[in-house]
Order: C-alpha cells, then structure tokens, then sequence
C-alpha cells in the first residue's frame, strides 16, 4: 500500500504488514500509520470544505490550525488525537445539527410548495374539465339546433319541390286538356 504524506510526496509504508503484526496493540499502530497519511491528504485536499465545518465556537478555524500540525507530525498518533479532540467533535456536532436542521426546513418548505402545487393544479384541471364540458354542451346544443334546422329546410324544400312539381303537372295536364278540347 502507498499514500500520499502530508507534503503531497507518495510515501510508502514504513510498518510491518497488518497480517504479521502479532498483538492489537501493534495491528492498531499499524492501522493508525498506514491511515494516517490517507488522513492527512484528505484533510489537505479537502481544506477548502472542511475550513467551513470545522470551527471553533468564537469562529476560529480548526483546520488552518491543524494542518500545521499535520504538515510536522511523524506519528499518526497526533493525527489521531486532532481529530479526536473535543473542539473538532463539537464543531462537526455543531455543523452537522445546522444543516440537517436547514435540510429539515427546506424539507417542509418544499412539502408546502408541493401540497400548494398540486391543489392549485387540481383547481385548475377541474376548472378545465367543466369549461371543457360547458363547451361541448354548448357546441352540441348549436350542432343539434342547426341540424334541426337544416332537416327542417330539407322537408320544407321538399314539400315545395313536390307541390311545384305536383302544380306543374296540374298545369301540364290542364294544358292538354284544353288542347284536347279544341
């Protein structure tokens, strides 16, 4: 395994294998050297975060102070014991409350605009939907009207034609029988 020190320069394990340490009390040094320089590279590399989570109660930043003993400390027990300390696990204790609280009210504010959302848009559908059908009423109501009156046309157009046709016959048929007369 290899890491990156503190300086950024790749650093190879300087311990006995985890597999070949004999006691806990050895496996845990082992543990703690080979996850210290992963610790101090992600703690450099994650500074510009971290300095906005990690401050002291007056505004100090923890981080700044930190990574200067992180930068000299040889042993991963410093680094163990930084961040183990009661200021850094007050201040991620404090951050970590002041966002799930802001998390928790952007929560219900979006609940709130989504409740409001819906019933406004279920206002609006029903809305539609009645406009809709007081449209198709009306369309169909015109349709049926013109319709009627379209057929009732027809039959009076027919009606007319069938007596200008039965009076042209009327007149044929007096035309010849005048005509037979003579």
């Amino acid at each position: 395994m290899q890491f990156f020190g503190a300086e950024g320069v790749l650093h190879p394990p300087t311990t006995v294998p985890l597999s070949q340490a004999v006691d806990v009390s050895e496996q845990v040094s082992v543990s703690l050297r080979l996850a210290g320089g992963c610790l101090c590279q992600v703690l450099v590399d994650h500074k510009s975060i971290l300095s906005k989570v990690l401050t002291t109660v007056d505004g100090r930043n923890l981080l700044s102070e930190a990574a200067l003993k992180l930068a000299e400390a040889n042993s991963t027990v410093e680094i163990t014991m930084l961040l183990c300390s009661q200021e850094w696990q007050t201040s991620l204790q404090k951050t970590a409350a002041k966002y799930f609280s802001s998390l928790i009210t952007e929560g219900r504010h979006i609940t709130h605009i989504s409740e409001s959302f819906i019933r406004t848009l279920a206002m609006n559908v029903s809305q539609s939907i009645k406009s809709n059908q007081e449209i198709s009423t009306n369309v169909f109501t015109k349709y049926e009207e013109g319709l009627s009156l379209f057929i009732s046309d027809i039959i009076k157009d027919t009606l007319v034609d069938r007596k200008m046709k039965k009076a042209e016959l009327l007149r044929h048929a007096q035309t010849a029988e005048a005509l037979w007369r003579k």
